[in-house]
């Protein structure tokens, strides 16, 4: 299993990012939340694709937000393996989003980043 985070993984575009504004679940643990949405069917590309945010309200440096999204991505390529192996069915779209002005702790971002995908794999299994 790979750990990379190729390009081809990341969710990009205006038209996705609208997409998922408008009809992802969010889903919340204290500074760290997802929006995210499903599609039964894999069209083409990876299984999953995955963007990270972290707001200029919170964190008003652009260092500050370099680093956390940093944190954030390095948390996610290491649950990646994780993350492939609990989804197997169809697509999904992930956004990670930092809403607190204190940058992250690494062992915790994984564990809240754990249950929130736990989160969501519950709802998409529930709905489908």
């Amino acid at each position: 299993m790979s750990f990379a985070f190729p390009r081809a993984e990341r969710l990009r575009g205006k038209k996705k990012f609208k997409i998922l504004r408008t009809w992802a679940k969010t889903y919340k643990l204290s500074c760290l939340s997802l929006k995210a949405i499903h599609f039964p069917l894999h069209i083409n590309g990876p299984l999953i694709q995955v963007a990270f945010s972290v707001t200029k309200k919170t964190q008003r440096k652009s260092v500050r937000r370099n680093r956390t999204k940093r944190l954030l991505r390095e948390a996610y390529r290491l649950q990646k393996p994780l993350f492939t192996t609990l989804w197997q069915e169809g697509q999904a779209w992930l956004l990670w989003q930092w809403n607190c002005e204190y940058p992250p702790i690494l062992s915790s971002l994984k564990s809240e980043m754990r249950k929130l995908f736990l989160y969501f794999i519950q709802d998409a299994q529930a709905s489908d």
